[in-house]
């Protein structure tokens, strides 16, 4: 009879986000995983396809919260240069957490993938939170093509940047041009 062990899955996320923290991504696989939590290898598989589906998911845990309070500030404030600098914030903090999670080639390459995946998504959800704000902005009610491009194009620009590490000083002129 298979042993029944509570909440496995955040025993998984949990183990996997340690090591990934103390011994660097190179050095977290899944077997390493499955010893930590004390259970066999495959067990991690009827969970997690690979070792980046595993990060991708602890990396959502953390994400969720955050995202859900970028929405709320978001809501809050009726101005779009304001709603990016909360978006921009918010990405640079959450980045700030991972930084250690992509500083080798061999995590960069692996989790490209993944990256690629999660880029599109947090781009819709981004430009989402900014179409109520970009809708308030004279060039943009004038501009009805505009409708769609310009919280995509913010949203795009805010992740490149955060990505980057640019000064949202540097930013800020720019975005006030186009969000006059």
């Amino acid at each position: 009879m298979p042993k029944i062990i509570d909440d496995l899955n955040t025993r998984i996320l949990t183990e996997a986000k340690r090591q990934v923290f103390e011994k660097g991504y190179q050095n977290m696989t899944i077997r390493s995983v499955a010893q930590g939590c004390e259970i066999a290898t495959g067990t991690i598989y009827n969970y997690y396809k690979s070792k980046e589906s595993m990060v991708a998911a602890f990396m959502l845990e953390d994400w969720i919260p955050l995202e859900a309070s970028l929405k709320k500030q978001c809501a809050k404030t009726g101005d779009a240069i304001e709603a990016c600098h909360i978006i921009y914030q918010g990405l640079l903090k959450y980045e700030s957490q991972y930084q250690k999670l992509f500083s080798t080639e061999e995590a960069i390459v692996s989790a490209g993938a993944v990256r690629k995946k999660q880029h599109i998504i947090l781009h819709g959800h981004l430009a989402a939170m900014l179409m109520d704000s970009c809708a308030k902005c004279k060039n943009y009610q004038e501009e009805s093509e505009s409708l769609e491009f310009l919280p995509e194009f913010l949203a795009d620009s805010l992740i490149s940047w955060s990505v980057e590490g640019q000064d949202y000083k540097v930013m800020e002129p720019i975005l006030k041009q186009i969000l006059k």
